[in-house]
């Protein structure tokens, strides 16, 4: 930076407990702004007093204030940590200009963070820092620089961000801490504490359930399982009829299958053998002439992956949810008895650090398709994955991170913050529970205040409010090798989606390039994105994990390549144009008695594919429908406890608590 243009905002030590005045309102050149999250927004209004003791205070000189702009810049502040020498990468202060996405330059000095900022020569600022929670805007009086790219390394974790075990909170187990050493990366403790967190508030609601509110979830069970067993005759007779079919078109065929050799078979571990993704990672392995074990927890000891013909082994683990580090050891010991070579982790969202975890204990010469748990825990983090993309020069739309439910009412009783727009409120962690059952600010007050109550935002379960987008929504699943996309495939998308069918919009498959190539991924994500009527197509979230968008791949060659041998894949990896579109049948069938409109069911089956069925690996089907299925439902019928539907999807309940 040229001499004579860098301006250091100078901050007292908070545990000097060092405090400052508050500014004169009358004096135009002492601005005050007010923390949100770790997000700010900054509009020029008149602001109320405080009310409570947590404060940051801008105070500028007037030559400052002479080249104010109507510039808007979020800007995010961390909690001062005292003992801990610099920040997290996403955690850092940063300045953004809403055009570029980019941050000004931010540096650290000891637990005292010192901004830098590009000013004209003479100009001098002083930036007093304290904690507060009431909102307050202030109209920004210096324009950042001309951003310029980030290179790849500066979104990467380094050990600067690893915890002193004093700092981490007791929920983690120090056994769990010694045994991983990434789980004392600040990150990767924050998402740990946060499902903790969840966990026992989950439980701590189950437990109020009454005996009076448990016969309505009992008596839906007795009604789903009676409809399970009227369909079952069909469903056989629908299955025989495709087998003999198959069987038929196989003897005509002068095609014979490639066998592997035993002494060359490689062995892979899928988690997850419930889900249909894991169907279809067990089915493409199996084909590509690898030896499959399955495993799942007790929960899921039915799952419909242990009865598919690419199962060579099926193995119970550990429940995550229950006992996070039994399930790292359990998975990782049985890598080394079977000498796996790969580890395929289906993990729903909740767990998925946690096969982070499991990366690092791996034998020698087994590789897996989780990502880093560092690179996981922040691009599972909706708010702080906007802000990475921000820095990537990437597009996201405008958001906010809410700890508090007095956050929320305060932004929608501020229409100028909202800025005539609407935007959706989300939990950043993942609810089952409320997934479908979001809201749209800014809205009636009273109407808030219900949806509050119900969710209670905080530290431990923060939220998002981002904006809305107008148009359709899109969801990839991408494999990446060393930072190189190896397979792609993308699909129209929407909450409980049961219908895939590949779309191929190419800016989707070069944003994922980019940003595979930027953080050096290595292994499998899923990106979320909206194509708005005016701003175009922006990445809304990420979820860094398999994605049943895999199942676009169901008839693909090129993607068992891709799995067994990535390094070998000189081109990125698509499904075919003509493949044909993935359905759940009883999924169909259900909307179109409930709805009495069967024009899409018939065209669905005419011209699709049933997502879990196959004429070579029929027991699937049968098994997710009335073995998984109906074991779930029994135990709902026993327990009483609550649950909103039966997704065929991802072969579990929706209930609160899940996964």
């Amino acid at each position: 930076m040229p001499a004579g243009l860098r301006k250091s905002w100078h901050l007292p030590s908070v545990a000097s407990g060092q405090t400052s005045q508050r500014p004169s309102p009358q004096r135009s050149h002492e601005l005050s702004c007010t923390k949100l999250g770790p997000t700010f927004d900054t509009r020029p209004t008149h602001v109320a007093q405080d009310t409570q003791p947590r404060q940051l205070q801008h105070t500028c000189t007037q030559s400052l204030m002479r080249r104010s702009s109507s510039l808007t810049m979020p800007v995010e502040v961390p909690k001062p940590r005292a003992g801990v020498r610099g920040t997290d990468d996403w955690a850092k202060p940063r300045f953004f200009s809403p055009q570029q996405s980019t941050p000004i330059e931010v540096s650290t000095s000891g637990s005292v963070p010192l901004f830098s900022l590009n000013a004209t020569a003479g100009d001098q600022a002083t930036l007093q820092l304290q904690q507060i929670q009431d909102l307050r805007v202030l109209e920004p009086s210096f324009r950042p620089k001309t951003p310029q790219p980030r290179q790849l390394q500066e979104s990467r974790p380094d050990d600067d961000h690893i915890l002193p075990l004093e700092q981490i909170p007791k929920d983690i187990p120090r056994s769990l801490l010694a045994l991983c050493p990434s789980a004392r990366h600040e990150g990767v403790v924050g998402a740990l504490t946060r499902n903790a967190a969840a966990q026992k508030a989950n439980e701590k609601v189950m437990s109020r359930v009454t005996n009076a509110e448990r016969i309505v979830p009992r008596l839906r069970a007795v009604g789903l399982l009676l409809l399970l067993l009227i369909s079952l005759p069909c469903s056989l007779i629908g299955v025989l009829i495709m087998m003999m079919s198959h069987g038929i078109c196989t003897l005509l065929s002068t095609e014979t299958p490639e066998a592997t050799p035993a002494a060359q078979q490689k062995t892979a571990i899928v988690t997850g053998g419930h889900m249909t993704k894991g169907l279809h990672m067990i089915r493409h392995l199996h084909a590509a002439g690898w030896r499959v074990v399955v495993t799942d927890y007790p929960k899921w000891n039915m799952a419909m992956g242990r009865f598919s013909r690419g199962c060579s082994h099926f193995a119970t683990v550990s429940d995550p949810s229950n006992d996070p580090e039994g399930y790292i050891r359990d998975v990782a010991a049985l890598a080394a008895e079977e000498r796996a070579d790969l580890v395929v982790p289906i993990a729903p969202p909740n767990h998925s650090i946690l096969d982070s975890l499991i990366k690092e204990l791996l034998p020698k010469g087994c590789r897996s398709l989780a990502l880093p748990a560092a690179i996981t825990s922040d691009l599972d983090d909706k708010s702080r994955y906007s802000h990475l993309c921000a820095r990537l020069g990437l597009p996201v739309p405008k958001h906010w991170r809410l700890t508090s439910n007095q956050e929320a009412v305060r932004l929608n009783s501020t229409p100028k913050l909202l800025e005539g727009k609407r935007f959706i409120l989300k939990s950043i962690l993942y609810d089952p529970a409320i997934r479908t059952d979001m809201l749209i600010l800014p809205c009636e007050p009273a109407r808030l205040d219900a949806f509050l109550r119900s969710v209670n935002i905080s530290e431990s379960r923060p939220f998002m409010l981002q904006q809305l987008m107008k148009g359709p929504e899109f969801s990839c699943y991408a494999l990446a090798d060393k930072g190189r996309l190896v397979a792609h495939a993308d699909t129209c998308a929407q909450l409980s989606n049961l219908n895939f069918k590949h779309v191929g919009r190419p800016e989707i498959e070069k944003f994922t390039a980019r940003i595979c190539s930027a953080l050096k991924l290595d292994g499998q994500v899923c990106f979320d994105f909206m194509e708005d009527q005016d701003d175009g197509m922006m990445t809304i979230e990420c979820n860094p994990r398999n994605s049943t968008v895999v199942a676009d791949f169901h008839d693909s060659h090129d993607f068992k390549k891709a799995l067994s041998s990535p390094s070998e894949v000189q081109e990125t990896v698509l499904p075919r144009q003509d493949s044909p579109e993935q359905y759940w049948f009883w999924n169909e069938a259900w909307r179109a008695l409930t709805t009495g409109s069967f024009g899409p069911f018939l065209k669905a089956v005419g011209s699709g594919s049933d997502a879990v069925f196959s004429p070579t690996d029929p027991l699937p089907f049968l098994a997710l429908h009335y073995v998984q299925a109906s074991v779930l439902l029994w135990r709902k019928l026993v327990s009483g406890d609550p649950w909103n539907k039966l997704d065929l999807c991802i072969g579990k309940l929706s209930e609160l608590g899940g996964e």
